[in-house]
């Protein structure tokens, strides 16, 4: 072992850089901000942002498409089990739990579950088909921003 001029070996420095390390990322993981992901409305999105998170959110969607043809290919109860999983999110996104200090309500996403039992990738697909039944029959988000909400419950969501 070399000592440095103040008497400090180079393995107690290492580890005293692992444990400043180790207490910086446990002080930013217990101070970080809640997350408040939400659908975005029908009509809230420009155009052109529109067109822009479903741009963002296609190679995500094209990537879960492959993945489960893959997947299914080798087992073929899994298609079956996709279809069970979107009709379980959209399920539980149905449940309303009331929000006292907003005045209004909230639901669970459903995406955790998803992305364990599926895989997050294919997860991506679960969360699409439920935006999407969620946006045609419930207005909860919309068309126009079906990208961004897969983007941001489905993507990022998971």
């Amino acid at each position: 072992m070399t000592k440095r001029g103040n008497g400090t070996s180079k393995a107690q420095i290492r580890k005293m850089t692992v444990i400043l390390l180790l207490l910086m990322v446990s002080g930013l993981l217990l101070t970080a901000p809640d997350a408040h992901a939400m659908h975005i409305s029908e009509g809230l999105l420009p155009l052109r942002w529109a067109a822009l998170w479903s741009l963002i959110a296609a190679p995500f969607i094209a990537y879960g498409l492959y993945r489960l043809r893959k997947v299914s290919a080798v087992d073929l109860s899994f298609k079956p089990l996709v279809g069970l999983m979107a009709a379980v999110v959209f399920i539980i996104s149905c449940m309303p739990i009331p929000v006292p200090t907003a005045g209004s309500c909230s639901h669970p996403c459903g995406t955790a579950i998803s992305s364990i039992l599926v895989g997050p990738v294919i997860s991506i697909l679960v969360a699409a088909v439920a935006l999407l039944i969620q946006a045609l029959f419930l207005a909860h988000g919309g068309l126009t921003t079906w990208g961004a909400n897969i983007f941001s419950m489905g993507v990022i969501g998971f």
